[in-house]
């Protein structure tokens, strides 16, 4: 066994080991890429890479130092493996290419592995343009860090890889709909998990069923599977098969009776687990905090409660912010949150955490307070009840959409998220279809010249003041607007649509009336109807395309005209036309 010379473990702010990535003793042997994370170490101490690479020390330790003062400030411990692995990247890269490894030449290695990284994207098309250029920033911030260089002269900026531009789509109004639904059903399956798994639920008399009407729609009651009986063997199954039956139905007789304590059924840790969970879904649904800051959350050290009125504001430390933060959530929630806290007292005594988990054997899990969050358990369980599952992320997401759409005011929706408003407009917000609309409808109706109080009922069926007026772009060859002829009101600059089927039933029955007009009339070219059916084709391709009830104007509009059911403002002209054909 080789005797490591040198501690180049990174160690959270207690002291602990966190996993074997943070240990870089790996980047002083040659060929160390090739192997698991979880097996270099061992192979390292057994002598397998030889003698440590002593020049490669100056450049690993202060790379050692720079995580080590970054995690002494309070920063995330996610942010670091982040680190690690671009830098894992970039110490491969170099020992692949046989570059040296003087502090001097970092940054010149650098830029040879940004161009390294350019042409993966783009000649070999091997990784995206945002994976890289994320690579090489966070590299860049790390090699800056190590070498003092200020932010003003980051290396990213001296690479020819460009952060790809945001392509954040609008949310329609049917999806943005569809995901409030699916929130809001989450969110009530998340409440009846919670009050249906009490202590004395969870520790009486087994099968345990709670009361569900978002995942047990026939009866009410949703069995959480944990006492079924195997299935019988057939009659003429050898005796020895029958006793084996036998006993396990016994077994699980036995099993289903009241406890006193978990320990004395470890077989329903599974639902403490599985409250717990589901608490801390709803606390990021209730505070709208983060899911790293939730899962890491003191039960009672240095976090304050405080009543105001009608809401109750939680503070504690935000390490990103480097201060205070504070998170509201309604008075509703207070006595649902209590009750909570008594469940905690009944199965976690001693502790530190708001949301704990219990490991297999009864015991709480030892975990970092920068570990990960897992919410596996609730998810699987939730999508087996074929409920929607929507993640922590998601869960923030939505709620900080909601409020700014219902709001409409963006330094009010950021205070809420606690985020400045350039980090809610990059990170959260969302483009919506149905507010674009809305904003647009309301600007339209303040600064239209024409108000709905002069509006009367057009010739052509739309609305219009009754001051026929051309507009500047209307063909020469088609009628000028005269409150006479329908055709000139599709290009009056006073007329205006109507959003409803009256009007798409009437501008399909005109179209067709214009299109027999053209039969009749095939020695004329360039006839004015050949226009008329193209404004009024556009006009109805507008209503089409808008989706939802406004295709089904269209599609019924147009089987009537199939059947010869006609606008009656038009049904006359074309029974005469018709006849004439």
């Amino acid at each position: 066994m080789t005797k490591r010379p040198f501690d180049l473990i990174v160690r959270s702010r207690d002291g602990e080991i966190i996993s074997s990535c943070f240990d870089l003793t790996k980047y002083l042997y040659s060929g160390w890429f090739k192997y698991d994370n979880r097996k270099v170490s061992r192979l390292i101490a057994q002598g397998r890479f030889g003698a440590p690479d002593l020049a490669r020390l100056p450049v690993v330790s202060l790379f050692k130092d720079f995580l080590d003062d970054y995690i002494v400030a309070g920063k995330s411990v996610h942010s670091c493996k982040s680190m690690i692995r671009d830098f894992s990247l970039y110490l491969r890269f170099i020992e692949d290419q046989s570059l040296s490894f003087n502090r001097e030449l970092l940054v010149q290695n650098y830029l040879d592995f940004a161009e390294h990284i350019y042409f993966k994207v783009h000649v070999e098309k091997k990784i995206k343009q945002s994976t890289g250029y994320n690579n090489l920033s966070r590299l860049g911030y790390v090699l800056g860090g190590m070498l003092d260089i200020p932010r003003q002269g980051n290396l990213i900026k001296r690479v020819r890889l460009k952060k790809p531009p945001s392509s954040r789509k609008a949310v329609a109004k049917e999806a943005d709909k569809q995901n409030l639904e699916e929130a809001f059903t989450f969110g009530r399956f998340l409440t009846e998990l919670t009050k249906g798994l009490t202590p004395e639920a969870i520790l009486g008399q087994l099968p345990l069923f709670i009361e569900s009407r978002t995942a047990s729609p026939e009866d009410g009651r949703l069995d959480l599977g944990y006492c079924f009986d195997p299935a019988p063997p057939p009659e003429s199954a050898p005796s020895n098969v029958i006793g084996r039956y036998e006993n396990a139905i016994a077994r699980r007789r036995a099993a289903a009776q009241p406890i006193e304590s978990i320990s004395d059924d470890l077989g329903r840790i599974a639902w403490v687990n599985l409250r717990v969970q589901a608490e801390m879904m709803l606390f990021f649904a209730m505070t709208g905090m983060n899911a790293a800051q939730a899962h890491s959350l003191p039960l009672e050290t240095s976090i304050k409660y405080e009543s105001l009125g009608q809401k109750w504001r939680v503070r504690l430390y935000k390490n990103r912010k480097g201060g205070e933060v504070c998170f509201d959530f309604y008075k509703e929630y207070r006595p649902h949150f209590k009750a909570y806290l008594a469940f905690l007292k009944r199965f976690f005594l001693d502790t530190k955490y708001l949301f704990p988990r219990m490991c297999a054997d009864g015991s709480e899990y030892k975990r970092n307070p920068d570990s990960k969050i897992s919410v596996a358990s609730l998810r699987n369980f939730t999508i087996a009840q074929s409920v929607p599952w929507v993640s922590p992320s998601t869960i923030r997401n939505t709620r900080i959409n909601y409020f700014l759409r219902r709001s409409g005011d963006e330094e009010l929706a950021s205070e809420i998220a606690q985020n400045t408003v350039s980090v809610l407009k990059q990170n959260y917000e969302k483009p919506s279809q149905q507010r674009a609309m809305t904003e647009i409808t309301r600007f339209w109706s303040a600064n239209d010249p024409l108000k709905k109080d002069v509006l009367v009922t057009s010739i052509e069926g739309g609305l219009c003041n009754g001051n026929p007026e051309l507009e500047d772009i209307a063909p020469p060859e088609i009628p000028v607007p005269n409150c006479v002829t329908p055709s000139g009101c599709l290009w009056c600059v006073n007329h205006r649509d109507i959003d409803e089927f009256e009007y798409v039933w009437e501008l399909v029955t005109f179209k067709f009336l214009k299109s027999v007009e053209l039969i009749l009339n095939m020695q004329v070219t360039d006839a004015p109807a050949d226009l008329v059916v193209e404004r009024l084709a556009a006009k109805i391709d507008f209503f089409r395309q808008s989706g939802g009830e406004r295709t089904e104007w269209v599609l019924e509009a147009e089987a009537r005209i199939e059947e010869g059911d006609y606008h009656p403002n038009f049904a006359k002209n074309i029974k005469l036309l018709e006849s004439l054909t």
